[in-house]
């Protein structure tokens, strides 16, 4: 019987990788970090936890599809004079000097980034445009609060 030397005997180790959240200690507090984990294990043991992850995916590619139809459903259906507004939080970031003093590493502010999107019509004497069209806009927030509540989109907004 021929064997494929692209497919991995079950007993054998085989080496991979895959997104994991570890809790890191930073300043004295434990934050949940994804990461990349290298691993060495049977494939039998990869496989399984692919199979796994392939049970939630569907219902993860169908809220993200049902997502992208009903937005696209509410910009065709949008309203003269009305905005459609999403907001999301993109992530924390630590700001870095390009050429930084060792002391500098040491004492890194962070910012929040927040970002909204607006749909709305055109308005001809600004955009010259149809007054159909439809026009994208995007707004970033930088803010030092890091927390993500209610509280920073009613402060940054």
């Amino acid at each position: 019987m021929l064997q494929d030397e692209n497919i991995p005997e079950p007993e054998k180790e085989i080496p991979w990788e895959r997104y994991e959240y570890v809790n890191i200690d930073v300043k004295g507090c434990t934050k949940r970090k994804l990461m990349l984990i290298k691993q060495k294990t049977a494939a039998k043991e990869m496989f399984t936890y692919f199979r796994s992850q392939l049970e939630s995916f569907t219902q993860h590619q169908f809220s993200a599809n049902w997502q992208i139809n009903q937005l696209n459903v509410l910009k065709q259906c949008l309203p003269e004079n009305t905005c459609l507004v999403i907001n999301d939080y993109l992530e924390n970031y630590r700001c870095i000097e390009k050429d930084e003093l060792q002391s500098g590493y040491f004492g890194k502010n962070e910012v929040s980034i927040h970002v909204s999107v607006i749909y709305h019509h055109a308005v001809d004497e600004y955009e010259h445009l149809n007054e159909n069209e439809l026009v994208s806009e995007l707004i970033f927030c930088i803010s030092p609060d890091g927390t993500h509540d209610h509280f920073f989109v009613a402060k940054d907004q």
